[in-house]
């Protein structure tokens, strides 16, 4: 009885993988359309695309950012005027999105993405300073060092981190400027 349900299993098993005709979730990549808004009417395209762009730049650079358990209190003094500067880097971006959204206040599209970009750099920027908490509690030894990895203190920096970058990918994927 065992072997004639393990041979029954087989059958179906190599049955359903060379068969042609199972039908399973595949997207149609020929006839690929963009799912999310269209925005037509920017009027400050170059602004916003150069801020989105300088995002990009910076999250390629926060990569580099390495704190580690064996940083040493000279180290993470270090580590933290380079997050210092890439927040000043943001604050720049800021500025200019905030300029852009007073100068173009009537046009809902250029509202909108600004408001896009804006969201990712406000998650840039509690990564930042999460990461900016953590290094504090290190330098103090309230954590243990040993184990900053598994600490509740990195969780919300790779939140934010991970929440800018899928912002990203959102706006690559699915948004079509025109």
């Amino acid at each position: 009885m065992k072997k004639t349900l393990n041979l029954f299993i087989m059958i179906i098993l190599v049955g359903a993988l060379l068969s042609p005709h199972i039908a399973y979730a595949q997207q149609d990549i020929t006839g690929f359309s963009i799912i999310g808004p269209k925005i037509k009417n920017l009027q400050g395209k170059d602004e916003l695309m150069k801020s989105y762009n300088d995002l990009k730049r910076i999250r390629k650079n926060l990569g580099t950012i390495s704190i580690t358990s064996n940083s040493t209190g000279e180290e993470l003094l270090q580590i933290n005027k380079t997050l210092d500067f890439y927040i000043q880097e943001l604050d720049n971006v800021n500025k200019n999105l905030n300029t852009h959204k007073a100068n173009y206040k009537d046009s809902f599209d250029d509202m909108y993405t600004a408001d896009m970009i804006k969201l990712i750099l406000n998650s840039y920027l509690l990564s930042i300073r999460n990461q900016q908490v953590l290094m504090r509690e290190m330098d103090e030894n309230a954590i243990n060092s040993k184990n900053i990895i598994y600490s509740e203190y990195a969780i919300p920096v790779y939140y934010y981190l991970t929440l800018g970058d899928q912002m990203i990918a959102y706006i690559d994927l699915y948004f079509e400027i025109l």
